[in-house]
């Protein structure tokens, strides 16, 4: 009679207990697992959308696209500064020929100021900013580096030159060389690398 008791009785508290443990534990591992592959992907995403824009602004200036209804048919550029870690500005360069005296040469070359002024020239009318592009959230520019790392960082395409004119933080254009850009989330758990080449040649990594 004892023994058919024993066997008929329900749950005990701590028999409860224990699998609302087990329980808990399984949905925060499947939580984990779900936001990782989550961040993975908006990163991915988000670093090709960012290569897509770099690709599109190069083509930009080498179809002499026009500043809206200016007539200006200036270069255009990327600028990322880690100030503003989840924004990229995409400008014209009404400017295409000013060097650090302010007075332009008539020669493309490393004097010449390939920038995103805050304050545009006056025959840019309505400003120079292009677009603003938005990474998708919580994704940010994690890190600019040329041989060291940046700031900010203009990559602006130059017509008809094949070259890609890439001005660092100290306002130096690189004769030769790369920039990189990290892109991933906040915590860097997840990274993808952006690079530019002074030649002209885009890539991720």
């Amino acid at each position: 009679m004892h023994t058919r008791k024993s066997q008929e009785r329900g749950v005990t508290l701590i028999e409860l207990l224990v699998i609302i443990a087990i329980i808990t534990v399984m949905a925060t591992v499947e939580i984990i697992s779900l936001s990782s592959s989550t961040l993975s992907v908006k990163t991915s995403t988000s670093a090709e959308n960012v290569l897509n824009l770099i690709k599109e602004t190069r083509q930009r200036s080498l179809a002499v696209k026009e500043l809206r209804s200016t007539g200006l048919f200036p270069n255009y550029g990327v600028y990322f500064d880690i100030a503003s870690p989840d924004t990229v500005i995409v400008y014209a360069d009404c400017v295409s020929d000013d060097n650090d005296s302010g007075a332009g040469d008539g020669i493309l070359n490393d004097q010449d100021n390939f920038t995103y002024p805050s304050t545009p020239p006056d025959n840019c009318t309505g400003g120079n900013l292009v677009r603003t592009f938005t990474l998708t959230f919580p994704i940010v520019i994690q890190e600019i580096r040329t041989i060291a790392p940046q700031d900010n960082i203009h990559i602006e395409f130059v017509r008809p030159e094949p070259t890609t004119w890439i001005t660092d933080s100290s306002g130096a254009v690189l004769g030769s060389g790369s920039v990189e850009i990290d892109v991933g989330d906040p915590g860097e758990r997840f990274t993808k690398t952006i690079v530019v080449w002074s030649h002209g040649l885009v890539g991720l990594k």
